[in-house]
């Protein structure tokens, strides 16, 4: 399965929510190879995170 992860530019804590992300769905027992990363660049047209345009910042591959 895959999964994405939406992240807003700059956030010193993008990093941290993806090492994050990645033990919760291993301690779910889900498989994570196919993780991609989306960074918010603006929130054009509305109020939530990824609403607006993105851009993929990098797929993990494991």
């Amino acid at each position: 399965m895959n999964y994405e992860l939406r992240t807003i530019q700059g956030c010193p804590n993008s990093g941290p929510a993806l090492d994050l992300f990645l033990q919760v769905l291993a301690a779910e027992g889900k498989d994570a190879r196919d993780v991609r990363v989306r960074e918010a660049r603006t929130d054009v047209g509305g109020g939530r995170l990824g609403v607006g345009q993105c851009r993929e910042t990098y797929a993990l591959k494991r």
